[in-house]
């Protein structure tokens, strides 16, 4: 089954000019499954996976920038673990569960923040 992603209408960037520096690049990732048996470089993952992982977080927080931080972020911890992960599941499958992660967890924290607000205002009405 090809999967199909849904991207939003005129806002995705473009992210065809990013230069990835490929001395200090990790070498590359395991993949654990079967059929899946491959080594992958970070920066081919970087290429083929971010704009559908942008798109995916864009449809769930409703705001480009925020959007992009949390692939970043995504990206970001897959690079300080890149020498120890092995992935048992699809490599999509994985990313997408990260993005998706990544983005409750930013909900969490815009609601914590509300709520702190709004205690600040009322404490500074009192």
């Amino acid at each position: 089954m090809e999967e199909i992603f849904i991207y939003p209408g005129k806002g995705i960037p473009n992210f065809d000019h990013l230069t990835i520096n490929s001395n200090v690049l990790p070498t590359a990732i395991t993949m654990a499954s079967p059929k899946d048996k491959a080594i992958i470089s970070f920066e081919d993952l970087f290429r083929t996976y971010f704009q559908s992982l942008y798109a995916y977080a864009f449809l769930t927080v409703r705001d480009g920038r925020l959007a992009e931080e949390i692939v970043q972020q995504v990206f970001c911890r897959l690079w300080e673990k890149w020498s120890t992960i092995t992935v048992h599941t699809s490599l999509n499958a994985y990313l997408c569960r990260a993005v998706h992660n990544e983005c409750l967890q930013q909900q969490r924290r815009r609601k914590h923040l509300t709520r702190y607000q709004s205690h600040v205002v009322w404490l500074e009405k009192q």
